[in-house]
C-alpha cells in the first residue's frame, strides 16, 4: 500500500485520474473535497482516521477499504460500493446514503445517528452497537445484519409491512439484541410500525 501525500492526490483527482487501488491516506484531511466527477476506485485503499467530513462521492468503490476512526460526517453518497469495508467506529452522523451498498461490511460502534438512507443496503453487516437514532431507513435493507446493542431510537422507517417486497426497511434474519427499538423500548426482534 503506498502512501500518496494529499497534494499530489487532489493534482491527479484534477487531471482526471479516478483509480486509486491501494492507496493509503491514513489520517489525511479530505473535508469538503468533490468527488463527484467521474467513478472513482479506492479499494483496500486506508482511510483509517481521515477526515472525509462533508465530502460528496458518487459512484465510489471502497470495497475492502479500511475507514475506521474515519469521519464522515455530513458526507454524501451515492450509487456507491462499500462491501466488505472496515467502518468500525465511523462517524456518519448525518450522511445521505442513497443506492449504497454495505454487505457484509463491519460498523461496529459506528455514529449514523441523523443519517438519511435511500436504497441503502446492510446485507450480512455487522452494526453492533450502532447509533441509527433520528435516522431515515427508506428502503433500506438490514437483512441478516447484526444489530446487537444498535440504538434506533427514534428512527423513522414506513408505518407497514417491514418484510415485504413493498416494505420501506428490511430485517430479515437481522439479529437483535438488547436493541433500542425507536420506541425506546429494549427489544430483541424486529420494530413493528403500525
Amino acid at each position: 500500500m503506498s502512501l500518496l501525500p494529499l497534494s499530489q492526490l487532489l493534482k491527479l483527482i484534477e487531471a482526471g485520474r479516478t483509480d486509486f487501488t491501494g492507496v493509503s491516506l491514513k489520517g489525511a484531511s479530505l473535508k469538503g473535497v468533490s468527488l463527484y466527477r467521474g467513478i472513482f476506485t479506492l479499494t483496500r485503499a486506508n482511510l483509517k482516521g481521515a477526515n472525509l467530513e462533508g465530502v460528496w462521492m458518487d459512484a465510489t468503490y471502497l470495497r475492502d477499504a479500511n475507514l475506521s476512526g474515519a469521519n464522515l460526517k455530513n458526507v454524501q453518497l451515492e450509487y456507491s460500493f462499500l462491501e466488505r469495508a472496515n467502518l468500525t467506529g465511523v462517524n456518519l452522523s448525518g450522511a445521505i446514503l442513497y443506492d449504497c451498498c454495505f454487505d457484509n461490511a463491519v460498523l461496529i460502534e459506528s455514529n449514523l445517528s441523523g443519517a438519511e438512507m435511500h436504497g441503502a443496503r446492510f446485507e450480512d453487516a455487522d452494526l453492533t452497537g450502532v447509533d441509527l437514532s433520528y435516522a431515515i431507513l427508506q428502503e433500506t435493507d438490514f437483512t441478516k445484519a447484526n444489530l446487537t446493542n444498535a440504538n434506533l431510537r427514534n428512527a423513522y422507517a414506513a408505518a407497514e409491512a417491514f418484510f415485504d417486497a413493498a416494505a420501506e426497511a428490511f430485517f430479515d434474519g437481522a439479529i437483535f439484541s438488547n436493541t433500542i427499538m425507536p420506541d425506546g423500548s429494549i427489544g430483541n426482534e424486529a420494530p413493528k410500525y403500525e
